[in-house]
C-alpha cells in the first residue's frame, strides 16, 4: 500500500551516508509493495544483484544502476550510483520506449 507522504522526486545523491538513507526507503518501498523492482532487457549496465539481495550495511556493489516502478503511478525510475570511488548518483524518473 502506498504511503501517502512518499514522493519519488529527482534526488541527487552525494554521499555514502545519503545513499544509504535512500537504500532503506527504497527497500521499505519494494518490501511493502509500493515499489517493484526489475531489469528492462535494454539496461546493459544494470546490477544483477537484486536490492532485497544486498544487507541494510552493505558491502554495495561498484557501482548500482538499478530499476523500479511505481505500481500506484506506473511511473518508472532509475537510480545510478557510483560507490568504488564515491562520486555519488542520482534518483531519477525515466521513460520507457
Amino acid at each position: 500500500m502506498r504511503n501517502p507522504n512518499t514522493t519519488w522526486a529527482d534526488t541527487d545523491i552525494k554521499s555514502l551516508a545519503e545513499f544509504k538513507t535512500f537504500f532503506l526507503r527504497l527497500k521499505e518501498a519494494v518490501i511493502s509493495g509500493e515499489l517493484s523492482h526489475y531489469c528492462p532487457k535494454e539496461a546493459e549496465f544494470a546490477t544483477n544483484t537484486k536490492i532485497l539481495d544486498i544487507s541494510n550495511e552493505g558491502p554495495w556493489p561498484d557501482y548500482i544502476e538499478w530499476y523500479f516502478t511505481d505500481l500506484s503511478e506506473d511511473r518508472h525510475y532509475m537510480l545510478s550510483v557510483e560507490m568504488y570511488h564515491g562520486t555519488g548518483g542520482i534518483w531519477k524518473a525515466i521513460d520507457l520506449c
